[in-house]
């Protein structure tokens, strides 16, 4: 299982100061909703929301970690687990 934590700064999340983000960081048994836009490279413009659920029988904890927006590289928000 992949781990990610959102808030610290790490090659895989953190490009160039005001660039687009990588794909969300993955959570088992969720899925998640993008709402935004991909740029001419692939990454997800500056303001694209991620929205978090879990699949049916889980619970997404904590529940502030439903929302991830994308800004200057990375996804802010707390890592949530289903």
């Amino acid at each position: 299982m992949n781990q990610f934590v959102l808030n610290s700064v790490s090659p895989l999340t953190k490009n160039l100061r005001g660039a687009g983000c990588p794909p969300p960081p993955f959570v088992r048994n969720a899925e998640v909703r993008i709402e935004g836009r991909k740029d001419d490279q692939e990454r997800y413009r500056k303001g694209s929301q991620a929205l978090y659920s879990c699949g049916e029988g889980f619970i997404l904890t904590p529940p502030s970690s439903k929302s991830h927006v994308c800004k200057d590289g990375i996804w802010t928000g707390t890592q949530g687990t289903c």
